[in-house]
């Protein structure tokens, strides 16, 4: 699929956009509603819009080196800053709103990025098998692995979300079940151990609340 759309809260479809999309990947608002698509997988490049779709700029194309991108996997926004996951190149790149290139940080593969209420950004790296925390300077400042290898597959999270606790979600890719293309992980903690994990599209139900250092 080559548009992105944009819903009101009840996932009413009020309005899509197609401007030449090769499978966008991700989206993200600033504080003003503009729209910023992550034309990912075939232009490489970001794009902006207003909230009612209609184009602004974009920036980036195929490389390496500063402002261009592999693979922008995964877009997140915190205040005047645009965090793009250059997935392919094993980096996240940070923009300004205007798409001024500012630095890049190399932690890994971002599959998915988060940012919270206090400005912590995770990052989901599905090659690693691990999920980052990191402060707002770039430092990685906790790490979640998942099962001990025993426990199943390898752990393959694909995108993230974190809830009001602080409690992490992760989506997987199991290429091992076709069936299911996604399977919700468990709620789990930071730097701890998930005591159960789901492979159905749902929520796991046990959850741990402090962190486990063995099984």
């Amino acid at each position: 699929m080559h548009r992105s759309f944009i819903l009101i809260p009840g996932f009413l479809l009020i309005s899509t956009i197609a401007l030449g999309f090769n499978q966008p990947t991700d989206v993200a608002l600033d504080r003003k509603g503009n729209i910023y698509v992550a034309d990912g997988y075939g232009n490489s490049r970001v794009l902006k819009f207003d909230k009612y779709g209609n184009p602004l700029m974009g920036w980036g194309m195929k490389g390496t080196g500063p402002g261009q991108f592999d693979l922008p996997h995964t877009i997140v926004i915190d205040g005047d800053m645009v965090y793009v996951g250059d997935r392919e190149n094993a980096r996240i790149q940070i923009f300004d709103t205007s798409g001024r290139y500012l630095r890049e940080w190399r932690l890994g593969h971002p599959f998915g990025l988060v940012i919270t209420l206090d400005h912590s950004i995770y990052m989901a790296d599905a090659i690693a098998g691990c999920i980052l925390k990191i402060d707002h300077d770039g430092k990685v400042v906790g790490v979640f692995r998942g099962p001990e290898p025993d426990w199943g597959p390898h752990f393959d999270p694909h995108q993230i979300a974190v809830d009001k606790d602080g409690s992490i979600f992760s989506a997987e890719v199991l290429g091992s079940r076709p069936e299911i293309p996604f399977s919700f992980s468990s709620r789990v903690v930071l730097q701890g151990r998930a005591l159960c994990w789901s492979s159905r599209l749902r929520p796991c139900c046990r959850f741990s609340s402090r962190p486990l250092h063995s099984r």
